[in-house]
């Protein structure tokens, strides 16, 4: 009870700390701003017209967006002079994981023994998140034909083929690490 009364009282004299005049010279200086006369606006900045400008690509297909059938049947077009080895192969059966980037597959462990790994690849991303897979040696992924040419303990080496542009094909070896 005592306490409480001491608590009160405390309360009571800080309080009574906050009154008074003792915040006149704030009012004074409040006067003598609002006393002064207002500055003039300075004038708009001139606004100089724009050019027009028509975006001519839109008809292009987008470097961001994904093949579609039809295109990557024109891509498989063979161009005089092109190696037909790195040309992939159109009538083959895609796999499961060829609808997947390479950046949506995670390696997380192999099966087997030494001289025949098998990789466990685990989906992280859209319908294929969470989905764990096995792919051995002569198995494929990736949105780029990807083949694969060996499995170690650490990594799948793969084999990719990918348009260059002029109507050509060209391999490129990757890898998928364990943990990346």
């Amino acid at each position: 009870m005592k306490r409480a009364f001491s608590l009160v009282v405390m309360a009571a004299l800080v309080l009574a700390g906050c009154g008074g005049d003792s915040n006149s010279d704030l009012k004074q200086w409040v006067q003598s701003v609002k006393a002064k006369p207002p500055g003039a606006i300075p004038p708009m900045p001139e606004l100089k017209p724009q050019e027009e400008f028509r975006y001519g690509a839109a008809d292009m297909r987008s470097p961001f967006a994904a093949f579609q059938i039809g295109q990557i049947a024109q891509l498989a077009e063979i161009v005089e002079g092109c190696p037909e080895d790195a040309l992939p192969d159109p009538n083959r059966r895609k796999e499961d994981l060829e609808r997947y980037t390479l950046e949506t597959l995670r390696m997380v462990g192999v099966l087997g023994t030494p001289n025949k790994f098998e990789a466990i690849i685990r989906g992280s991303a859209g319908a294929n998140a969470g989905v764990v897979y096995r792919v051995g040696v002569g198995s494929y992924l990736g949105i780029n034909h990807g083949k694969v040419l060996k499995v170690a303990e650490d990594r799948v080496t793969l084999e990719e083929r990918i348009p260059d542009g002029t109507g050509c094909w060209v391999k490129r070896e990757t890898y998928l690490n364990l943990g990346e």
